[in-house]
């Protein structure tokens, strides 16, 4: 299993994501379950990221277990750059009778003759089955070289793809050098280059210092060159898989896109739907609006008010506080804002959130502001925070106390205005934002 893994990295990745996800949601399950509350929201949560990770999931170890074969498909910024060619020196690689004249020229000096290998023998289907001389030298204490001669450029690049493949698992992208590197599931580093046609791989116990063999070899060298275009080194077989061909890929990425859109839209509004309460008869829309109005009547601390717009806006300014610590003066406020749109036709109410946080501080080497806001669903929060220096009152006076503290449970906010729209047989049902009329199918 630890082989395989290694051999697998984006399976290992993609298994200890969905374990620490597992964990995650299923401790806040727990708190959510004991504190009374509908556990839609992890399973949205759970669903959301099954979508967005499943399908990578599935897809690496289906390449894995060989059920599709694999093939580089990651692109990034820079990737096809120019970096240095490699040219092969057709003096160091000259051979006779099928083996290499001179492996001193070709190993270096610290090879052990002895154990030079001729690669072919492994058999014609191998990666060096089909060259015209192949050998692998070992190199003190713990390194390795295999060199070898093809007819052309393509056959080499086929065998260092083939190569690449069994010895790791996967064919990376060209590095900065022009190299392709690999960590073998032996642990070790394997370096291969491909000059003309030649194939160079190098093996050792780290990447620094196959490139400075690289470097110092008899039988390629670096030549920079003004545009170099990465060639294709996956399998025939990789390339012609329908799953990579470009519309396939495009049309894949693409309806992802849209059931990620649509679930995280949408499904975000069911996670945190309350259904309006069973056997209650809807009261006209201008009764509810009214008993919303009162709820700022309550022994809450909320700010009820009806705008211009005819939604309601109700705040609750949680933490508000000024002090000063070690000669430097502080503030910070934090307010938390739900925006009431009531639907006469559906009989449904649809909140969205707003919070915001200011801090800033001043003091003899200057000053400092960070403001933050967010609007959309807020399933769960609970906050609790504490400083200490000189409090400060409305007008700067300091006033007894070397503390504040302030809790805020955003259930405390939302229950007086659920039970309010619950009770009068209308439905709670928040929204991401209140898009135009033309979005409400997505965000209602």
């Amino acid at each position: 299993m630890i082989g395989f893994l290694r051999a697998n990295p984006a399976v290992a990745g993609m298994a200890m994501l969905t374990t620490i996800a597992t964990l995650v949601l299923g401790a806040i399950g727990i708190y959510m379950s004991r504190a009374g509350m509908s556990l839609r929201p992890i399973v949205f949560m759970a669903v959301f990221f099954g979508i967005v990770i499943g399908p990578q999931f599935a897809f690496h170890l289906a390449q894995a277990l060989g059920a599709i074969p694999k093939r580089e498909l990651a692109w990034t910024f820079g990737k096809d750059r120019p970096h240095p060619g490699w040219t092969e020196q057709e003096a160091a690689l000259r051979a006779e009778d099928g083996r290499f004249a001179d492996p001193a020229s070709v190993f270096g000096p610290n090879v052990d003759r002895d154990l030079v290998t001729d690669l072919r023998r492994a058999g014609p289907d191998l990666p060096f089955g089909s060259a015209e001389v192949a050998a692998m030298g070992i190199i003190p204490p713990t390194s390795s070289a295999m060199v070898a001669r093809y007819a052309d450029h393509a056959a080499a690049e086929r065998a260092a793809a083939q190569y690449l493949m069994m010895a790791a698992g996967v064919v990376p992208p060209r590095g900065a050098d022009g190299t392709m590197t690999v960590t073998r599931p032996q642990g070790d580093v394997a370096k291969a280059v491909v000059a003309g046609r030649t194939l160079v791989v190098l093996t050792g116990p780290d990447d620094a210092a196959l490139a400075e063999r690289l470097r110092s070899s008899r039988v390629v060298s670096p030549v920079p060159q003004t545009a170099f275009v990465p060639t294709e080194t996956a399998t025939p077989e990789a390339r012609d898989f329908w799953l990579y061909r470009p519309p396939v890929l495009i049309a894949s990425v693409l309806a992802l896109v849209v059931i990620a859109s649509l679930w995280f839209f949408r499904g975000a509004a069911w996670a945190a739907t309350v259904a309006a309460r069973e056997g209650v008869a809807p009261q006209p829309s201008d009764a509810l609006r009214q008993q919303l109005l009162g709820v700022g009547a309550l022994d809450v601390p909320l700010d009820v008010r009806e705008q211009s717009d005819g939604r309601i806006a109700v705040t609750w300014r949680f933490a508000d506080a000024k002090w000063v610590d070690l000669a430097r003066a502080h503030g910070m406020r934090r307010t938390h804002r739900i925006l009431l749109e009531l639907d006469e036709r559906s009989r449904t109410v649809y909140p969205t959130e707003q919070q915001s946080r200011l801090d800033w501080s001043a003091g003899a080497n200057g000053g400092g502001v960070e403001w933050s806001t967010m609007m959309g669903i807020v399933f769960f929060q609970v906050e609790h925070q504490r400083v200490f220096g000189l409090q400060l009152d409305e007008r700067g006076r300091f006033v007894p106390k070397v503390s504040y503290a302030y809790t805020f449970n955003l259930q405390e906010m939302k229950a007086p205005l659920i039970s309010a729209v619950t009770e009068a047989g209308w439905q709670w049902r928040p929204t991401l934002w209140q898009g135009p009329a033309w979005m409400r199918w997505l965000t209602h």
